[in-house]
């Protein structure tokens, strides 16, 4: 009785363990921040931005945000926004970055409520 007691304890150790780091690896995983936008430079390859920003040009941001009177925003620019910024790049026909720029967003809610978070997190 003693041998399927540790064999039991074991599996639930283990069953614990990978939930835990599954967790982690989730939590981890790369999300779309203005602090990737913040490093994206001109000069870049619209491959390079992709990797850099952790998506390709769209809303990320989860939530309904004020985006910035920006001029000629929809005319040659391709947009990434989040929660926290918005990033505007312009390609040449080689497909390498001319103008990069990185705005301000503002969130007519307020921060995110727990239920949003969770949200987000969970990806919906």
């Amino acid at each position: 009785m003693t041998r399927r007691r540790l064999l039991c304890g074991l599996l639930l150790a283990s069953a614990a363990l990978a939930c835990f780091a599954g967790g982690l690896v989730i939590a981890n995983a790369r999300r779309v921040t203005r602090s990737s936008f913040e490093q994206v430079k001109k000069g870049m390859t619209r491959e390079e931005v992709i990797r850099t920003v952790g998506g390709p040009p769209g809303d990320y941001a989860g939530r309904d945000v004020i985006l910035s009177g920006f001029p000629g925003r929809s005319l040659d620019y391709e947009t990434w926004v989040c929660a926290d910024g918005e990033l505007l790049v312009h390609f040449d026909d080689a497909g390498t970055a001319t103008e990069v720029v990185v705005l301000d967003v503002e969130d007519p809610l307020g921060p995110p409520t727990l239920t949003e978070r969770i949200r987000q997190w969970l990806g919906r």
